[in-house]
């Protein structure tokens, strides 16, 4: 699991609960949350990680597949080429 997907889930929890703490210190909150809760409780959250993983790559696929991204595609073609 990415440590940042993590913190993203976290961090509104953890930033209600110690509104003067800096960025920095709700990561090091963070961190020990992690270090401290039980197997179990780490298997609910891989789990949920694994779950919008699988979401995303599925949205990214079809993004992939779209018009939107051919034209991109395109454009740096053609951009790469002009900026040689």
């Amino acid at each position: 699991m990415s440590p940042a997907w993590l913190t993203h889930s976290l961090f509104s929890k953890v930033r209600a609960e110690n509104p003067d703490a800096q960025l920095w210190d709700i990561g090091k909150i963070i961190g020990q949350m992690w270090r401290d809760i039980s197997d179990a409780d780490k298997a609910v959250y891989q789990h949920e990680y694994e779950i919008e993983k699988a979401e995303y790559e599925k949205a990214f696929k079809a993004y992939q597949n779209s018009h939107a991204y051919q034209q991109y595609i395109n454009a740096k073609v053609t951009s790469d080429i002009f900026f040689k």
